[in-house]
């Protein structure tokens, strides 16, 4: 009888041991997994933040012309004129720029007013406040649609007298990004500057459709 019930016992510590072990290889997996969909919509967000504001780029310095006679009377803009600032903006549009990215998205300190902007789920937006620690980026992750270049910004420039905008054209900082379980939404803050006080910080509101993400609405922060 008691030799009965140790095999018995035999028996049902294997089976649990393959339970625990069939429960903790399932739960792992699904972590990975997670990790591995949440790595990728980061990604996709990032490329296309960094493609949008390089698109997008003010730092155009459009030099008209002063007065023939240079007198301070209003100079009608001529035919030449009109040339020289369209091919300064298309120089400025086609040139290789430099992008450079503040190597961790940092985690958010502060709440923002941001509700009445978007129609957002108030649990999701405080989810979103919550993400405290800051995250490593990954340059090479990053897809960029011309052939511009993509670099850290450094913690030299900021002792520089230019704050190194004299070898950078775009300097990016963005925050954590919330996601919503279906990866299918999402929140991020971005702070965007073309010079050492031309920038600005916005909060944005994000939407994935048929695969991709598109900025569904922003709310601007700060502004120098």
């Amino acid at each position: 009888m008691i030799i009965l019930i140790s095999k018995e016992m035999n028996v049902d510590n294997r089976i649990f041991k393959i339970l625990f072990f069939t429960l903790l290889s399932s739960f792992y997996y699904s972590c990975r997994v997670d990790n591995s969909i949440e790595k990728e919509n980061t990604y996709q967000v990032l490329s296309l933040l960094t493609n949008e504001f390089t698109a997008n780029s003010k730092k155009i310095i459009f030099k008209i012309p002063p007065p023939p006679d240079g007198s301070k009377s209003k100079h009608k803009l001529s035919i030449k004129d009109s040339l020289l600032l369209y091919k300064q903006f298309y120089e400025e549009t086609i040139k290789q720029k430099v992008i450079a990215l503040k190597p961790k998205m940092f985690g958010i300190d502060k709440k923002h007013p941001f509700k009445e902007v978007c129609n957002i789920n108030q649990k999701f937006l405080n989810s979103f406040f919550n993400l405290k620690d800051s995250k490593k980026i990954n340059l090479n992750k990053i897809n960029l649609n011309k052939k511009d270049s993509l670099i850290y910004y450094s913690d030299s420039y900021k002792k520089m007298r230019t704050k190194g905008f004299d070898k950078i054209d775009i300097c990016l900082n963005f925050s954590r990004i919330n996601f919503d379980r279906d990866y299918k939404e999402a929140i991020v803050i971005v702070g965007l500057s073309y010079g050492k006080l031309d920038g600005f910080s916005a909060i944005y509101f994000l939407e994935k459709k048929k695969g991709n993400w598109y900025i569904k609405c922003e709310k601007e922060l700060s502004i120098s």
